[in-house]
């Protein structure tokens, strides 16, 4: 959702895809870019995003001991990637 808003902002691919382009998918990192895009939520005063945000984030608790293959975060990625385009 931050990516289809950031490229609606500024007409070009969103400034978000440069962070995303380093991540290795990997369940320790996936805390970082939350916090990152629910500060950027906030800072494009996206209430209805942050608030959508803010609940997944307290729902679906990410347990950093939990062990989730590669194969299955990249494919929750790639999802919420195309839910966060049908919905933005």
């Amino acid at each position: 959702m931050l990516l289809n808003l950031q490229e609606r902002r500024y007409n070009k691919p969103a400034p978000f895809w440069d962070k995303l382009s380093r991540l290795d998918l990997n369940l320790q990192k996936v805390p970082n870019p939350i916090t990152e895009v629910k500060r950027l939520f906030g800072l494009y005063k996206n209430i209805d995003h942050d608030t959508l945000m803010s609940y997944l984030t307290a729902t679906y608790v990410i347990d950093p001991s939990e062990c989730i293959s590669k194969e299955l975060v990249g494919y929750l990625f790639t999802l919420g990637l195309s839910f966060g385009y049908s919905v933005a």
